[in-house]
């Protein structure tokens, strides 16, 4: 395995292939840095290539084809880009919408989607969400979303019926 990161994981079986961080929330979904992308390709020959920020996606694969490796795309949803308001209107998200940007970051979103070949979210709600919002895009995820559940500390989660009310 190899992870593209801005920091190498503290395994040593995992290659490494540094990355830098994006400065801000709209760089890492508008600014893939293709030329590092398609080296980082080039040099790990990978079978899948996780896109951590789904919408960039689409760079990714543009990346796979200039380096003409023909792997399999998987985007994780860790942060849907919209709502849905209680008269099931989609509406974008108000932290990515800065200057009116998020009408362009959900529609990224839609073309990531439709760039991958699988699609990972971390809930069922986030898969109704992330269903209903690709079908009004037109974008067709069937057999590609799957919920994988995030992982569980088990030092930092309690079950509720062993925790204490506080006294106030």
């Amino acid at each position: 395995m190899t992870v593209a990161s801005p920091v190498p994981v503290g395994d040593p079986q995992v290659r490494f292939v540094s990355m830098q961080w994006p400065p801000t929330k709209y760089r890492a979904r508008f600014d893939p840095d293709l030329d590092t992308l398609v080296a980082a390709i080039r040099a790990a020959r990978p079978d899948v290539v996780v896109a951590n920020q789904v919408e960039i996606a689409p760079a990714i694969r543009a990346a796979l084809l200039e380096a003409k490796i023909d792997a399999q795309i998987v985007g994780y949803c860790h942060y849907l880009p919209f709502f849905f308001t209680e008269g099931q209107q989609l509406a974008v998200a108000p932290a990515l919408d800065d200057r009116s940007l998020g009408r362009p970051v959900m529609l990224a979103f839609g073309a990531g989607l439709a760039a991958c070949d699988r699609v990972l979210v971390h809930s069922a709600t986030a898969a109704s969400w992330t269903s209903a919002a690709a079908s009004r895009m037109s974008v067709d995820l069937s057999g590609k979303l799957h919920v994988v559940l995030p992982p569980r500390d088990e030092r930092l989660a309690r079950d509720l019926a062993e925790v204490a009310a506080p006294p106030w």
